[in-house]
């Protein structure tokens, strides 16, 4: 597929759907290693009593003594040992050895412990489950000591296995916590469930709990002689963004300069995000301390929404632009020239600006080639939503256009003032001719009424030739005989 972006301003593409985080729960597990090796030592004690002098001739014998190494060893791994700072080295090559954490790593933890233990956030400590695992334990091993009273080898292995593998967990869980992976077995099942109660409050997409408990995240520590356990669970708002890469057409006159490049935009709202977010599951988490609102914003708002926008502008360039935003999706900007493909064996020419989505072929640019399998794009927006015009547009960085219109200012002004001037006097000149014209002729109107008017008088009051000649004699002095 070719999306065309030539003659818009910008070209955006959905991420995913993304949250804002207003706080987080603080889940404590709390697990005393002391309590650990105190069994450990119990149980020895007690087997060391009741075991007979033939049990190394016993087959489970190297068994049980492989198990104790293992045992010990662990305890070895989790025991932190406190040191002055001249030889906090050994702590650095335990950890670059074992994964264990060294003292820095303590202090770092110890002091979020600290501050987590002080902030407004809601936290529950369950103090009381490394307790309930122990008295499991010992639950289960006088469960075995009642039935496997004959066979005292075979009971000690049992014993020590299955303490063994409660250390095991202990460990993958400080191992995991370091990629940020939470260990369920660990937790028990009140832990779990008030974790998904959480999540379900604030409707985070999950299909399972496994899948619930990746949108928290892990840290692990020391208070005293307890290992602490500490899941951060997120609570957001409800509501929903979509988080968007923005990116500059290149191909149009006056490129827009935008602030950011990923943006969360709903509705009626519109973040700016400044500092990378977290990616769980295909749902962005986002802290208020990333994000910057630009909803007021005269221009990228505006433009992804349609309106009329007012922004500044980059110098125009003719460079070409050619990146693979992800696997099945590249940006062609203010490109010109082939591009061959074996999607459907067509071979495009191109100008401009484009967006080619593709999967399960190959596209070829510029002598760089391009795999994609069968994976999930990014959604590319239609470029007909951003078609807009772009007005009141100026430019930042042509300092020479500045000086011009600085030094200009005066002239321009001037020539504004003239054309007033001209405009007004011009307007006066029609209008008063207009006006005398009107005059004249209301004059002459009147004048020739009063002319006729006395004409006909005169008509009027004259006796008639014909009269004239009949009643008045033309000689005096002639009478008629």
């Amino acid at each position: 597929q070719v999306f065309e972006y030539t003659k818009a301003p910008i070209i955006s593409l959905k991420l995913t759907n993304a949250k804002i985080v207003k706080g987080n729960f603080n889940l404590v597990h709390t697990i005393n290693i002391t309590e650990y090796e105190i069994y450990y030592n119990q149980i020895k004690e007690a087997m060391t009593l009741d075991v007979k002098d033939d049990i190394k001739t016993d087959i489970w014998y190297p068994s049980i003594k492989t198990l104790q190494n293992k045992i010990q060893n662990n305890f070895k791994n989790l025991k932190v040992k406190r040191s002055k700072r001249s030889i906090n080295w050994i702590g650095s090559a335990l950890k670059w050895l074992t994964g264990i954490p060294d003292h820095e790593d303590m202090v770092i933890v110890n002091d979020y412990i600290n501050k987590v233990l002080m902030n407004n956030n809601k936290q529950v400590v369950i103090n009381q489950q490394i307790n309930n695992k122990i008295k499991e334990l010992v639950t289960y091993i006088n469960n075995i000591t009642i039935k496997q009273r004959n066979n005292i080898a075979q009971l000690m292995y049992f014993k020590l296995q299955r303490l063994e593998k409660e250390l095991e967990e202990i460990i993958y869980s400080i191992h995991w916590s370091k990629t940020n992976i939470i260990n369920s077995l660990l937790l028990t099942d009140e832990e779990i469930e008030l974790a998904i109660q959480l999540l379900d409050e604030s409707e985070f997409p999950y299909k399972t709990k496994e899948d619930a408990l990746n949108y928290a995240t892990v840290k692990i520590g020391i208070i005293e002689n307890n290992l602490v356990y500490i899941i951060d669970i997120p609570m957001t708002d409800k509501i929903v963004y979509e988080a968007l890469l923005i990116k500059v057409n290149q191909a149009i006159n006056k490129p827009v300069k935008i602030e950011y490049n990923k943006i969360l935009i709903n509705e009626t709202t519109t973040f700016g995000i400044k500092n990378q977010c977290n990616t769980v599951n295909d749902l962005i988490l986002c802290s208020p301390e990333d994000l910057v609102d630009i909803t007021n914003s005269t221009c990228l708002p505006n433009i992804i929404r349609s309106r009329n926008s007012t922004c500044n502008h980059l110098p125009k360039t003719n460079q070409q632009e050619l990146e693979e935003v992800q696997e099945g999706l590249i940006l062609l900007n203010n490109y010109d020239g082939k591009i061959y493909t074996t999607c459907n064996n067509v071979d495009y020419q191109l100008k401009g600006t484009f967006i080619i989505k593709f999967q399960n072929c190959t596209v070829t640019v510029q002598d760089k080639s391009f795999k994609a399998r069968t994976v999930k794009n990014y959604e590319v927006l239609p470029a007909s939503h951003q078609n807009l015009q772009i007005n009141k547009v100026k430019s930042i960085f042509s300092d020479e256009i500045h000086q011009m219109q600085f030094n200009n200012t005066e002239e321009i002004n001037k020539l504004k003032d003239h054309s007033v001037i001209v405009w007004t006097s011009n307007f006066i000149l029609i209008y008063g001719s207009i006006v005398i014209i009107m005059v004249i002729i209301i004059i002459y109107k009147y004048k020739n009424t009063k002319t006729i008017n006395l004409v006909n008088h005169r008509d009027d009051a004259s006796p008639r030739r014909d009269q004239l000649c009949t009643d008045v004699p033309l000689n005096p002095f002639i009478t008629n005989r």
